[in-house]
């Protein structure tokens, strides 16, 4: 694998030296291999299993081209999301539109391409998918969200009042209603999604009884990485860190030491189960209930997007200055504008320009002007001089869809294909590019 040891240590440097920093590095043996992992998981107790992308991950145009590639659906949950599939050579077949609060023009541009399906978010939106369908004089294959105890309240229908929704799309001439969509989640128990699967299923039953065959069960995504432990909560953090500098100030060291430790007690490694035991969970619940009922076996559809893409990204990140403080503190020129998901995970950080076997202990600060720009509390990596670039794990799900232009430009990401070939897929943002979108106003001033 690709983004094993050595191997990824080389092209880390490789990639840092050719493109600069800070950059993003997708391995796409490693895309591929964690989604084949994932799919064999599932179709191994389930074969009638489809997968689908989850867009919002990771925009990245050439990750989003490279899923479909290898098979899977692509699934969107804005309009925006819609423009990207379809620019970046989507068929509206292989498209699954998701999400709430979807406006008419979204709907009607979804309709126009014949997106796979559209799964309604409200007893409202189904009403709008009709309308939209017979704006264009075709029938619109959709679905419902559903909502449960176990699932968050902001979206879709709650589950008791499903039956009646359902039915009445059922009854217009503009709405093929195919199947239940559900969302528990991040990072859930495989149990939780076999009881919110037993209750589809027990709504699927009713249903079967009124005359209404539904064909798919969508379970969405949520499912966790293997990779990534958790920084303690972020608010307890900072009590105990502000109790730990008082008591500094008091010339109560040991006490001060002591408390800190405290300060990211969870950080601690704990794997989550292997997605093997989601699909044993799921498979199990889907062949019970249905030889239980009597029901047509349904497609089984998979939304997953950070367990397949979190791993297949790393960011590279070059060392600024060091300042030795009771801890010492390594600057890189990564900030959390890049990789937000630090203040809250525990991301595995290597120096790869070391060879020492030894190791020590440091905070990883990156370069903004903000007290909370931290990539790593507790960095056990080999000792490091300014220059040396450090590699960040792990980055995959969610950084590069929420990095934002704060303080410095957006980084660039280079894409290392299977045969080690490496090609840039999004440059990096420069000055006009944070501007771009002000040019009214320094038009204006320039015509002045």
């Amino acid at each position: 694998m690709a983004n094993s040891g050595q191997e990824l240590r080389e092209d880390a440097q490789k990639a840092a030296a050719r493109f600069g920093t800070p950059l993003y590095m997708i391995h796409l043996s490693r895309l591929k291999s964690d989604y084949e992992r994932f799919c064999s998981a599932f179709r191994a107790h389930w074969k009638n299993t489809e997968v689908s992308y989850s867009v919002k991950t990771n925009y990245l145009p050439a990750i989003v081209h490279a899923m479909h590639a290898m098979g899977a659906k692509i699934e969107i949950v804005s309009h925006m999301e819609l423009h990207l599939a379809l620019k970046t050579g989507i068929p509206g077949k292989d498209i699954i539109f998701n999400g709430p609060c979807k406006m008419d023009e979204a709907l009607e541009h979804a309709v126009r391409n014949e997106v796979a399906v559209i799964n309604a978010d409200s007893t409202d939106e189904l009403q709008r998918i009709g309308l939209a369908g017979k704006k264009r004089g075709k029938k619109v294959t959709a679905g419902l969200r559903i909502a449960t105890p176990e699932t968050w309240q902001k979206f879709g229908v709650p589950i008791q009042h499903a039956a009646a929704a359902i039915q009445q799309a059922a009854a217009s001439p503009y709405i093929d209603i195919r199947g239940i969509h559900a969302h528990i989640g991040a990072n859930v128990n495989p149990a939780i999604y076999a009881t919110v699967l037993e209750k589809i299923l027990d709504l699927l039953h009713a249903l079967h009884g009124q005359g209404i065959a539904l064909e798919f069960i969508d379970m969405g995504g949520g499912y966790p990485v293997p990779g990534l432990g958790r920084w303690g909560n972020p608010f307890k953090n900072l009590m105990v860190s502000i109790l730990a500098v008082n008591f500094q100030k008091l010339k109560m060291g040991k006490i001060a030491k002591a408390i800190s430790r405290f300060q990211n007690y969870d950080a601690e490694f704990k794997p989550p189960p292997a997605i093997e035991t989601y699909g044993e969970a799921m498979g199990q619940t889907l062949r019970q209930k249905t030889k239980e009922y009597g029901l047509p076996p349904p497609k089984l559809i998979l939304e997953p997007g950070r367990y397949v893409v979190s791993g297949a990204v790393s960011l590279l990140t070059r060392v600024l200055e060091i300042k030795e403080h009771e801890k010492k503190w390594v600057m890189v020129d990564a900030g959390t504008n890049l990789a937000g998901s630090a203040e809250t995970q525990a991301h595995h950080v290597a120096n790869v320009s070391s060879e020492s076997p030894g190791t020590e202990n440091v905070i990883l600060a990156g370069p903004l002007c903000h007290g909370g720009d931290i990539l790593s509390n507790s960095a056990d990596i080999a000792p490091v001089s300014p220059g040396d670039i450090i590699l960040i794990q792990d980055v995959g799900a969610y950084n590069i869809s929420q990095s934002r232009q704060f303080i410095t430009p957006r980084a660039g990401a280079v894409m290392v294909r299977e045969n080690g070939e490496m090609e840039e897929v999004r440059r990096r943002e420069n000055f006009d590019d944070v501007l771009i979108l002000d040019s009214p106003f320094f038009d204006k001033r320039a015509g002045a």
